[in-house]
């Protein structure tokens, strides 16, 4: 079996691992790799990011956005220590290497890609051109029809067994929400696949309690 593990990997001209994974027996025993690519390099520890090194890259690539979700990191002195920090964020901001900014984005419409675009970077990211296409919208929409929708919402916020925030108004009006759209454009119940509608929330609590009333309702909506 050893044999035939280090024959793959040793034949293999790409790779594909987590990173703790390249830090495994088999993986050290593999040898040099020429270039090592490294996606979602903005949300690694530095730490994690050491793992992979002893596969001595000649070149090391790294992907990711140190703008959006930073690295998981639960210890409070871990944190004050600095490990939230990516290896992508210092080598980027403190220091100051040179890195390729991808500056066109192909997702969101100008109304909802307008104020992060600002805020995050310095407007220096464009709209491609497939956003501002007037087809480039669901034919299913909210109350008002805009790309977005702010609601306010009054309720109070509880705790279950485990600790969990949950909101029973705010789910109500999530609930309020789909079922607007049920009506207002005669959809089915097999309508609501993930790629057209899903609820995030922070909660496990606030999860489960959506979960919990959209089954009343027969809505099989996706909730993260």
């Amino acid at each position: 079996f050893l044999k035939v593990v280090k024959g793959l990997l040793k034949s293999s001209d790409v790779i594909f691992s987590t990173l703790s994974t390249t830090g495994n027996g088999h993986m050290r025993r593999m040898g040099y790799v020429h270039d090592l690519i490294i996606d979602e390099a903005g949300a690694c520890t530095e730490a994690e990011v050491l793992v992979p090194l002893h596969t001595l890259p000649d070149r090391l690539l790294l992907v990711g956005d140190p703008k959006q979700l930073p690295a998981t990191v639960k210890s409070p002195y871990a944190t004050t220590c600095g490990l939230t920090r990516s290896l992508q964020e210092r080598l980027m901001y403190r220091n100051k290497f040179d890195y390729t900014l991808l500056n066109i984005q192909y997702r969101m419409r100008p109304e909802i890609s307008r104020w992060p675009v600002a805020e995050f970077y310095d407007s220096e990211v464009e709209n491609g051109s497939n956003v501002h296409d007037a087809n480039y919208v669901s034919a299913v929409s909210f109350w008002t029809g805009d790309p977005y929708l702010w609601v306010q919402v009054s309720g109070e916020e509880q705790k279950d067994k485990q600790m969990s925030t949950f909101n029973e108004s705010e789910c109500e009006t999530v609930l309020c929400l789909l079922l607007d759209m049920v009506d207002k454009h005669k959809l089915q119940p097999d309508w609501f696949s993930p790629d057209r509608v899903r609820i995030i929330t922070f909660y496990k609590a606030q999860e489960d309690y959506l979960r919990f009333k959209l089954k009343q309702y027969n809505l099989n909506v996706t909730v993260s």
